[in-house]
């Protein structure tokens, strides 16, 4: 059995977690939260986390490293915010950079694409159990 996609949400604004743990976890990934500047060295062993998405839109210097810090564990990291906030971290060598406010469909595409696992299928009213997405 393959294990869900575990992904680290590095978020200040509490209604932006909120947000990301809901439609994350109700789209197949294992949500790990954090804020910015509690930065765990959990983190930073190889396997502990798939993937990151960073809220740059509100950018600290401390995420900013420690997405760096991950992205040398081969992590990928995607960062969210504004066009400023995307330059800088494009400049920092984070390719992966989506606008606010978060489209879920495409971040959840983009993860999948990142992680390398298959796109989830879907049972019950509507589903698509047992076919490609």
């Amino acid at each position: 059995m393959q294990k869900d996609p575990k992904i680290l949400v590095v978020a200040e604004e509490p209604m932006l977690m909120v947000d990301m743990l809901s439609e994350l976890e109700g789209r197949g990934f294992s949500v790990e939260p954090m804020k910015p500047g509690e930065q765990s060295h959990n983190c930073l062993h190889p396997g502990a986390v798939d993937a990151a998405v960073f809220d740059f839109h509100r950018l600290k210097e401390s995420s900013l490293r420690f997405a760096l810090e991950l992205r040398r564990l081969q992590v990928p990291v995607v960062a969210l915010g504004d066009d400023h906030s995307s330059d800088v971290a494009r400049r920092a060598g984070i390719e992966d950079c989506l606008p606010m406010p978060v489209d879920y469909d495409r971040l959840s595409e983009l993860l999948l694409a990142l992680v390398h696992f298959p796109a989830p299928t879907h049972d019950g009213a509507g589903g698509h159990a047992g076919s490609p997405v």
